[in-house]
């Protein structure tokens, strides 16, 4: 028989409507992103905090900890309805400890030169006295040499894809400006979506 359109009027033959209801269908939530350093390197083992909520809910849930792989890729996914849940993430209380010797990175001839871009600025202050000076180069160079590490600890800052994209282009020091953040959290996240992050760490190779 030829094909004919439901709920039309035919010269021949007989059609039939039947109203058909589908229950239980689901649609999974699931959200990817990167955590990199700030050469654009991904980050592995970054802790990303998972949280969920019935729309009509104020108040977020832990679901589980997520944690980035060897690229520095972290993946979500969820059985929960997207259509009826609302979705957060969140980096935070990160711990950064003491580099170990093949972690630092030497920064003498920048120094010397005077010859810093914008992430150095992030990456060199350990002090964080806003500074690039010989006092940074030490306590750095302190522990490339195999010695402790010296107070104050390293540090870390998170910035969106927006502020690194300037911080990797520029050669001031934009701290005051791009501040960074220790913890980011990030709600009403879009099935299926995606975001970036970038990590810079204090003291460290990167």
């Amino acid at each position: 028989f030829p094909s004919h359109d439901i709920c039309g009027t035919y010269p021949y033959g007989n059609t039939f409507d039947f109203k058909t209801r589908i229950v239980g269908a689901t649609d999974p939530f699931s959200y990817t992103g990167y955590i990199y350093n700030s050469e654009g390197i991904g980050i592995q083992h970054v802790p990303v905090k998972f949280y969920s909520k019935l729309k009509s809910s104020s108040t977020y849930t832990f679901e589980s900890t997520i944690n980035t792989d060897a690229n520095g890729k972290y993946t979500i996914s969820s059985t929960k309805d997207a259509t009826v849940y609302d979705f957060q993430i969140e980096i935070s209380s990160l711990t950064i400890s003491s580099p170990i010797v093949s972690d630092a990175q030497s920064f003498n001839q920048k120094v010397l030169q005077q010859s810093f871009n914008s992430r150095d600025y992030y990456r060199m202050d350990v002090n964080n006295d806003d500074n690039l000076t010989i006092t940074d180069v030490y306590l750095i160079y302190a522990k490339i040499i195999g010695r402790a590490w010296r107070s104050p600890l390293p540090n870390y800052r998170i910035f969106t894809p927006t502020e690194w994209n300037t911080i990797s282009t520029s050669s001031t020091n934009l701290k005051s400006t791009y501040s960074g953040t220790q913890t980011i959290t990030v709600s009403g996240l879009a099935n299926k979506g995606s975001s970036n992050y970038y990590l810079f760490r204090t003291g460290y190779r990167n």
